[in-house]
């Protein structure tokens, strides 16, 4: 998924391996359903490494499974400027802009 490239730029490639380790160790924790302690984390990691879209996309997840819609589209919008030609990140900007209504 992530970290794939075909001559583009894609998530993977802008982490270092210890930053990639720390943020493959936040998906894991969000695939565990440890989504209340782990907006915690993301917050942190939005004021540390705010240049980086996963953190963004993952703290956007937390926020659609609480059905937040407006928020998330906020922090898609973060992460799609980020990384405007990743094709995950554009997939998951047209869910929350379906969420809100906004993409049909």
């Amino acid at each position: 998924m992530y970290g794939e490239s075909d001559g583009g730029v894609f998530l993977g490639d802008m982490m270092a391996s210890a930053q990639l380790a720390s943020l493959h160790s936040l998906l894991d924790r969000f695939e565990a359903g440890a989504r209340q302690e782990l907006e915690s984390d993301l917050r942190v990691w939005q004021e540390t490494a705010p240049d980086n879209p996963l953190v963004w996309n993952l703290h956007c997840a937390i926020l659609r499974d609480r059905h937040d819609w407006p928020q998330a589209l906020a922090l898609m919008q973060k992460a799609v400027r980020l990384l405007p030609n990743d094709p995950s990140l554009g997939n998951n900007l047209a869910l929350v802009l379906d969420d809100n209504g906004l993409f049909s």
